[in-house]
């Protein structure tokens, strides 16, 4: 800490992502907690979810004017491709990584529709090893990263011309407190978002400026019945747990159904781009 960062803003988020991991370790069912692969199970929801939000979203519409025919963009935690297809028709060309294998399965499926190749590597950011690329981005990966400063200088020192960050101001997990609140009695602790990462990056000596934009995406499901298979998933109870019932009454009170169909769940009207351009 200093006079001009009296807050420690890496200690306080590492300390933040531990809080949150503890508590999930010391209330869920080890057996119903997913493999090493946390996000296999959410994979083909996500896709199904990235192909029916229209580009460029909010996000993307911050990061297209940057992007000319040969720019080489980098795509940290590119999950199933959402902004693969956009990226390529700007002329863009993009390296994904992805460490999920269950995402990356989807994320090759989106780079074989694209009309230029694109480079996949399945791999955690902290661990590849990739040359610099103009523009970078990376969308809704920082909140559980512990060493967030760590990742976050590395984003930088891959950065040529300007690097993006797309970040809700709470954890976009934040919609389930409800949830976890009725099935386990306890307030869910939150991850960090866009304003302590804000904060890190200046204490980092990185000059970046923050934009509020409106929520992308909210999370809808086609049926109630899709929507207590993810919420169960995410909250690791198991197929005979007795609080199933309940978790279903609660579900269909919770989510709101939709004219077009569909049910969609409580979300945050704004969320934040962090950018910051390197000399």
């Amino acid at each position: 800490m200093t006079d001009q960062f009296p807050t420690d803003w890496a200690a306080a988020w590492q300390a933040q992502v531990a809080a949150e991991h503890a508590q999930f370790d010391a209330i869920t069912d080890p057996q119903a907690r997913p493999g090493p692969d946390w996000w296999a199970a959410h994979a083909a929801r996500f896709r199904s979810s990235a192909q029916r939000t229209p580009q460029p979203d909010a996000f993307l519409a911050q990061v297209l004017p940057f992007v000319r025919p040969g720019t080489r963009v980098l795509d940290v935690g590119a999950g199933t491709g959402r902004y693969v297809q956009p990226l390529v028709e700007a002329g863009a060309l993009v390296t994904a990584v992805e460490p999920s294998a269950g995402m990356s399965q989807y994320l090759e499926q989106a780079g074989l529709e694209t009309v230029r190749p694109i480079q996949i590597i399945q791999s955690r950011w902290e661990e590849v090893d990739v040359p610099p690329a103009d523009i970078v981005i990376c969308a809704h990966v920082l909140y559980a990263v512990a060493d967030a400063a760590t990742f976050l200088q590395k984003l930088h020192a891959h950065t040529l011309e300007r690097c993006f960050l797309f970040l809700g101001y709470e954890s976009p997990n934040a919609w389930l407190a409800p949830f976890w609140r009725a099935m386990y009695g306890v307030e869910r602790l939150s991850l960090p978002g866009a304003i302590p990462a804000l904060g890190l990056l200046h204490q980092l000596g990185i000059d970046a400026q923050l934009v509020p934009i409106p929520t992308t995406s909210a999370w809808r499901f086609a049926t109630l019945e899709e929507a207590q298979i993810e919420i169960q998933a995410r909250l690791c109870l198991a197929q005979d747990d007795t609080r199933l019932p309940a978790l279903r009454a609660l579900i269909e009170v919770s989510l709101r159904p939709q004219a077009e169909g569909g049910w969609l769940a409580t979300a945050p009207p704004h969320m934040a781009v962090i950018s910051w351009a390197v000399p």
